[in-house]
């Protein structure tokens, strides 16, 4: 989560306080558990399947794995996840690509709007964040 928060903060993330990025780090990543959690929750039948998998040629440290996912009504979803080795050699979710929209530069839009509603106060970011409405901005 710290990796994917301060790549949605940008240059933002430099500008704030250390406090302000491990707040914003919480605030982020609870969003996405609340996020999840409520679309598990209202699909109680959903497969998930595993497509293809590669790691970058260029950069052993990057991987990608796509996934299927289909609800009960038999909707699919293409899900494609960016992965990025640690220094701990573990490898962690980095970007999420939804059906073609980029989640990581669509929360990274919504963080540049909410910066400019707020004139530039990262504090008052943090304290309204939610992850609503992001792929509206996508």
């Amino acid at each position: 989560f710290k990796r994917i928060a301060l790549k949605v903060m940008g240059k933002h993330g430099r500008k704030a306080s250390k406090e302000e990025r491990e707040q914003f780090i919480y605030v982020f990543k609870n969003s996405l558990y609340r996020s999840y959690a409520a679309v598990l929750l209202e699909n109680d039948d959903v497969e998930v399947k595993v497509t293809s998998s590669s790691f970058n040629n260029r950069n052993p440290k990057k991987a990608k794995v796509n996934m299927e996912i289909k609800d009960a009504s038999g909707s699919v979803y293409d899900v494609s996840y960016s992965l990025n080795k640690g220094k701990d050699q573990v490898f962690r979710v980095e970007n999420i690509v939804i059906m073609g929209i980029n989640m990581g530069l669509a929360f990274r839009d919504h963080f540049q709007q909410q910066i400019k509603m707020h004139r530039g106060n990262i504090k008052a970011v943090i304290e309204n964040w939610s992850s609503e409405g992001v792929a509206a901005t996508a």
